[in-house]
């Protein structure tokens, strides 16, 4: 997934817990591309780069090693009414 495809809406960590990504923004001094999310386990807002850097891969696309084979950090679970077209709820 790449920044012209991130779509807001709810996601599952891979350690099993649940967010709403809000929205993809850009750092304003690195232009990176970074994630607005919020915890809905603990209610606190968080930002967190789309991709991570050298040294440290812990950017939201980045995948996590869990034994021998990499998985999705964030697995996409669906949207959330409010991202949904009034028409199609």
């Amino acid at each position: 997934m790449e920044p012209e495809v991130f779509r807001p809406g709810l996601y599952r960590h891979y350690r099993g817990g649940t967010y709403n990504a809000l929205a993809l923004v850009t750092h304003h001094e690195t232009r990176a591309p970074m994630v607005i999310y919020v915890s809905l386990t603990y209610g606190t807002v968080n930002v967190r780069p789309l991709h991570g850097w050298e040294g440290d891969r812990d950017g939201w696309l980045d995948p996590v090693r869990q034994g021998t084979k990499f998985i999705e950090r964030f697995t996409f679970v669906g949207e959330l009414p409010s991202n949904t077209p009034a028409a199609d709820r």
